[in-house]
């Protein structure tokens, strides 16, 4: 199982490619690339956008819109656990804290890794 935490030590940004890559995921599912810091600091965009390629995984109502930065953490803890630990993602408190406080970068990283994580599962779910 990947952890996140591994992939942000690993390296701090996505390369060009990688970037390049995200972001044609992202158009591909109607998310603005220019717009993600501010639009993913909650989870419930996050829940959206999965819960198209696993609908039995995500249950959107369970993640009401927050406003508050630790409103957005608990959001994010129990999206964690019921959701990127099944996609072989993790995330620690401190790599929480950062997508919820808009950090640059940390965003993107978390998507290109459930991006990956996802496109593995559906392989594997196809086969």
């Amino acid at each position: 199982m990947s952890t996140l935490r591994a992939k942000t030590c690993e390296k701090s940004s996505l390369s060009t490619i990688e970037e390049y890559e995200l972001s044609q995921w992202l158009m591909q599912n109607d998310v603005n690339p220019a717009k993600l810091r501010r639009t993913f600091t909650d989870v419930l965009p996050l829940a959206r956008l999965l819960s198209r390629y696993f609908p039995g995984l995500v249950d959107v109502n369970f993640y009401p819109a927050r406003n508050s930065v630790r409103s957005k953490l608990d959001n994010w803890e129990q999206f964690n656990k019921r959701v990127l630990s099944k996609l072989g993602v993790h995330m620690t408190r401190d790599e929480m804290d950062r997508v919820a406080r808009s950090v640059p970068g940390s965003i993107e990283l978390l998507l290109f890794s459930i991006m990956n994580a996802s496109s593995s599962r559906k392989s594997r779910i196809n086969f």
